[in-house]
């Protein structure tokens, strides 16, 4: 454990940290994070924000850290979710691939990877991508998620809206 998340100040904040450090994620967790973690950066760098009581800048710092050192496993429901999710961005109901721009974006490994993971799905939360590293003016958080394959292949990617089929992106190849 490093330094930065030994002496976490609110009981939110060290709430969060045990359950990224036991390895398995919520999705509810990753959704609550993903909002009072991005209100404490924002309250940090414009003075007219208010943050937030259940978490500072220095925690919401540490937390990332521990996301990045831990990539905690996202549950079986969520990975399901995920999987399936993918596969019908990706292929038809009859198993066609999509000729979307969407689609583009994948490799003939990538796509292998999300038929695989239809049958065993595993994802990680590997990072909380922060758009001010693209010259946004306030943070917005969005999950980096791992999808792995087999043979120890995978890919990782941004989920702008996880249910709802919206915006995706591949930030990572098979490393």
């Amino acid at each position: 454990m490093n330094n930065a998340t030994a002496a976490l100040s609110t009981k939110w904040a060290n709430k969060t940290a045990t359950i990224i450090r036991s390895g398995v994620i919520p999705e509810g967790v990753i959704g609550s994070m993903r909002k009072i973690l991005a209100r404490a950066i924002n309250a940090n760098t414009a003075a007219w924000m208010t943050g937030t009581p259940s978490c500072n800048y220095d925690d919401a710092g540490a937390l990332l850290e521990l996301i990045a050192e831990h990539n905690p496993q996202v549950t079986t429901e969520q990975a399901n979710k995920g999987a399936n999710w993918l596969y019908s961005q990706l292929y038809t109901p009859t198993g066609a691939i999509r000729r979307t721009e969407f689609v583009e974006q994948f490799t003939a490994q990538d796509r292998d990877i999300v038929l695989y993971c239809r049958d065993n799905p595993r994802f990680d939360l590997v990072e909380l991508y922060d758009t001010q590293q693209d010259g946004a003016r306030f943070c917005s958080l969005f999950p980096v998620y791992r999808c792995h394959g087999p043979n120890r292949t995978w890919f990782d990617y941004v989920a702008r809206a996880w249910q709802s089929g919206g915006n995706s992106f591949i930030v990572n190849r098979n490393r």
